[in-house]
């Protein structure tokens, strides 16, 4: 019997499914990195704008008025403040663990199972535990449980 449709196994089917693990999980980290990176390098950006801008301005206003002389000291300045800021912002990658770490319970929290409708599935311990109540309930009355559902089952007359 040859089997045919969705059911049929065949290796593209395994090697795409491969596939498309590799390159969401590539993509969840490069993603989390480029995050993570783009937060390390705003931070020099935000204390030069915040604390240096008249020094931003002069570096600017040399630029333009192609006074290269000063452009190089004032690049200079910004490549060494820059650098110790940078360094000192260095603590934002402890967010990249973090992030992982939210995706995943993200992840986790949508493979759960869930009951939309209908009666909820039960693991075989608690369905065992169930049914031994319900017979030590039955058997309180003096008849067994199984005497109770012969006398239930209707007799033919004879």
């Amino acid at each position: 019997m040859t089997r045919v449709g969705y059911k049929e196994p065949k290796a593209f089917k395994g090697f795409e499914q491969w596939w498309h693990v590799v390159q969401m999980s590539t993509k969840v980290y490069v993603y989390c990195f480029v995050t993570v990176l783009m937060l390390h390098l705003f931070i020099p950006a935000i204390y030069f704008i915040a604390y240096d801008r008249d020094f931003i301005d002069l570096f600017l206003k040399s630029l333009l008025r192609f006074q290269f002389q000063y452009a190089a000291i004032y690049g200079e300045y910004f490549w060494e403040a820059g650098l110790k800021i940078f360094k000192y912002a260095t603590p934002i990658w402890l967010l990249y663990p973090v992030l992982l770490k939210h995706f995943k319970k993200k992840a986790e929290k949508i493979t759960q199972d869930e009951h939309l409708r209908g009666t909820q599935l039960i693991a075989d311990v608690e369905l065992a535990k169930i049914i031994s109540k319900e017979i030590r309930e039955k058997t309180k009355g003096g008849k067994s449980y199984a005497t109770e559902q012969m006398e239930r089952i209707p007799k033919k007359k004879t």
